[in-house]
């Protein structure tokens, strides 16, 4: 064996690659991200028909309810009244004073959020 021999350089990009076959370059085409804002819906406390910009299909919203702003004003404002002994929580009990958001019942996305303020 030859410890001094070079081993032999690397294969240009344009050289033949055994068996005959030409090394090409692959084209790469880059797509830009897109973002899709529904534009146009109002979402309101009950659900919405519209067509889902993540599945595309045409779906009506489900609807779950959270604690907003005006569930914890109203629940101050029970309890400034002089209801502190528990009657402060039913605002808490009652949808139509916490905020809606809007889901699609195929891909679960939350799509919009109806804020009472």
């Amino acid at each position: 064996m030859d410890q001094n021999r070079a081993p032999p350089p690397p294969p240009t990009y344009n050289e033949a690659v055994p068996g005959g076959v030409q090394a090409q370059p692959q084209p790469v085409t880059v797509q830009p991200a897109v973002t899709v804002i529904s534009a146009g819906i109002r979402y309101t406390q009950v659900p919405v028909s519209q067509e889902c910009p993540h599945c595309h299909n045409t779906i009506v919203t489900t609807v779950t309810y959270e604690n907003g702003t005006v569930t914890y004003l109203a629940a101050g404002i029970v309890c400034l009244v002089g209801c502190w002994m528990g009657c402060c929580l039913i605002p808490f009990c009652i949808d139509a004073c916490k905020d809606a958001v809007h889901c699609c019942p195929n891909c679960n996305i939350v799509l919009g959020k109806y804020s009472q303020m």
